[in-house]
């Protein structure tokens, strides 16, 4: 985030950008299997226990500076399963946005699924606020 683009610059992207700026971003499904565009959520969860061993070895791997659970109930789900060394010391941003420090300098960020209905600038602008807010005041 080193440089701040307008909505118009970023709302269609070419691929060859759209390919570097995914270079640093991982994307974790809690659910290894295919499905609808709709979750269900007693599916997901059954399925994300049965890979909980699988789940937590994959964010150990990666070693995430920042995690963005897309909706309180994966979020809830993420905190079930993923083995952090310490009970989360949850926090607000100025905009309602919560967060906590799973280890120094790194974060998980309870937000907005990208298909819930709100508008994708306001999406953006949002999480990118409380993202610069929490590395600030760490």
């Amino acid at each position: 985030m080193e440089k701040e683009y307008k909505w118009q610059q970023i709302e269609v992207i070419e691929k060859k950008d759209r390919e570097e700026i995914l270079k640093s971003i991982c994307v974790m499904n809690l659910k290894k299997s295919p499905g609808t565009t709709a979750t269900v959520n007693d599916e997901l969860d059954q399925v994300a226990k049965e890979d909980k061993t699988y789940l937590n070895s994959q964010f150990n791997l990666y070693d995430p500076d920042i995690i963005i659970c897309c909706s309180r109930v994966v979020s809830d789900l993420f905190h079930e399963l993923i083995e952090f060394p310490e009970k989360p010391d949850w926090k607000m941003t100025s905009r309602g946005v919560w967060y906590h420090s799973y280890k120094p300098g790194k974060f998980v960020i309870s937000y907005l699924h990208p298909q819930a209905h709100v508008p994708g600038n306001m999406l953006y602008y949002t999480l990118l606020d409380a993202v610069k807010e929490i590395r600030e005041g760490y």
